[in-house]
C-alpha cells in the first residue's frame, strides 16, 4: 500500500498540522506504517523550505514573545489579540482563527492572562527588570497557588497557547459502547502520557518551573467571564453584557474550555453492578447546561451520556459562518460540532458524522 499524506491549516501562520491521508488499519502491521507515515510527512516539508530553512518538531517556541523574534520582524497588537507581546501577523490568515481570538477576547471581557511560574536560580534575575512587587494567585487545571509578580512568566495571547504543537491521535471504534469505554480508558492515561512527552521547558526566553504546556493552552482560550471564573459575582455592571450568554456569563466554572474531562461516560452494564458504577468515580463537579439535558434525556439518551453531552453546552460557540446559520440540524451535525470543537479536553469523544459526510 502506498503511503500518502494530507495537510490542514493550523493556528499559527508558521505551522502546519499532517496527517495520514487514510487511516491506520487494525492490524499489526500497521503499526510498522507509523513511522514511514511520519518520515513521508517530514520529507515533504523539508522539499518545500529553503536551503537554510529548518522545520524544528518542538512543542514551543521558545522565543515567543520576546523582542524581534519573528522574520521578518513584527509590531506587537493587532485588532483580534490586542497583545503586548504579540502580533496579529502570527495567526493564520484563515477567518476562522482570527475570529477565535478576538471572540475569545470579548467574551471573557478582556486580554487573556496567561502565567507560569518562572524557575529560580542563582543567576535567574541576573539582567532582568524587577519593577513588580507582591504577589499574584496562579490558577491552571483546578488548582491555585500565590506566586511572586516577579516570579512570573506572562503572556497575553492566544498564541502563546494555541501556537504550540503536539501529537493527535483518532481511534475508530466498531460501535457506540466501545467508544464510550475507550473514552474512559484513554481519560486516565492521559496525565501519564502527558508527564512522558513533557517538552515544554521554555517560555517567552524564560525557564519555566513547569515542563508541559497544559496549562499555558488552557489559559491562553480561557473566555470566561470574571463571574464565572468565580472573581466578580455580584458586580452588576457586567449582567447587561453577559445576558446573551451561554447561563448568562454568570453560571460558575471551574475549568476553562481547555481543560481535563469532568466526567466519565461509559455505562457498563448500566451500571448496575457496583464495580462498573460511574457514581463513585463522577466526583468532580461538572456543570451542565439544563435544557439541552432535558432534551437528551427525553430523547433515550442515557444519564452519564446526557450529561457528557449537556456539560459542553455550558460553553458559547466561538465561531459561526453566516452560511452554516440556518441548516436543519436533522441532517447536518455542524451546530453540535461548533461547540464540540471548540471544547478541548485531554479526551474527546467523536459521535460518527451523518450518512454520506465521510470522516
Amino acid at each position: 500500500r502506498k503511503e500518502a499524506c494530507a495537510w490542514h491549516p493550523e493556528y499559527g501562520s508558521w505551522m502546519v498540522e499532517g496527517t495520514p491521508r487514510m487511516p491506520f488499519g487494525g492490524f499489526v502491521r500497521d503499526l510498522r506504517r507509523v513511522e514511514l507515515s511520519m518520515r513521508l510527512r517530514r520529507k515533504r516539508i523539508l522539499s518545500a523550505l529553503q536551503q537554510d530553512e529548518i522545520a524544528p518538531t518542538v512543542t514551543a517556541f521558545p522565543l515567543m514573545g520576546t523582542k524581534d523574534f519573528t522574520d521578518p520582524p513584527s509590531e506587537a497588537g493587532g485588532n483580534a489579540s490586542e497583545s503586548a507581546y504579540s502580533s496579529d501577523a502570527l495567526i493564520n490568515p484563515h477567518p476562522r482563527f482570527g475570529t477565535l481570538t478576538a471572540n475569545i477576547r470579548k467574551r471573557r471581557g478582556e486580554k487573556v492572562n496567561i502565567k507560569v511560574p518562572l524557575f529560580m536560580d542563582s543567576e535567574t534575575n541576573k539582567g532582568r527588570v524587577q519593577d513588580e512587587e507582591g504577589e499574584e494567585v496562579i490558577r491552571a487545571s483546578g488548582l491555585e497557588w500565590y506566586c511572586p509578580k516577579k516570579e512570573m512568566i506572562h503572556m497575553d495571547a492566544m498564541c502563546f497557547g494555541m501556537g504550540m504543537c503536539c501529537v493527535q491521535v483518532t481511534f475508530q471504534c466498531r460501535d457506540i459502547f466501545e467508544s464510550r469505554h475507550l473514552y474512559d480508558q484513554l481519560a486516565v492515561l492521559t496525565p501519564i502520557m502527558l508527564s512522558l512527552s513533557a517538552a515544554t521547558p521554555i517560555l517567552k526566553g524564560h525557564l519555566a518551573d513547569t515542563d508541559v504546556r497544559w496549562a499555558t493552552i488552557a489559559a491562553s482560550v480561557d473566555d470566561r467571564t470574571m463571574q464565572e471564573r468565580g472573581l466578580d459575582v455580584c458586580n452588576v455592571k457586567n449582567s447587561g453584557h453577559t445576558q446573551w450568554m451561554a447561563g448568562g456569563g454568570a453560571r460558575p466554572l471551574p475549568k476553562s474550555r481547555y481543560e481535563s474531562i469532568s466526567c466519565y461516560i461509559c455505562n457498563c452494564k448500566q451500571g448496575q453492578e457496583p464495580t462498573s458504577s460511574l457514581d463513585k468515580y463522577n466526583d468532580v463537579h461538572c456543570p451542565i447546561d439544563e435544557a439541552s439535558y432535558a432534551t437528551l434525556r427525553a430523547g433515550g439518551i442515557d444519564e452519564p451520556l446526557a450529561r457528557h453531552i449537556s456539560h459542553l453546552f455550558v460553553r458559547d460557540p466561538l465561531v459561526i459562518f453566516s452560511e452554516r446559520v440556518h441548516i436543519p440540524d436533522t441532517t447536518s451535525t455542524d451546530h453540535f460540532e461548533n461547540i464540540q470543537s471548540t471544547n478541548w479536553q485531554t479526551v474527546r469523544w467523536k459521535p460518527p458524522p451523518p450518512p454520506g459526510r465521510g470522516g
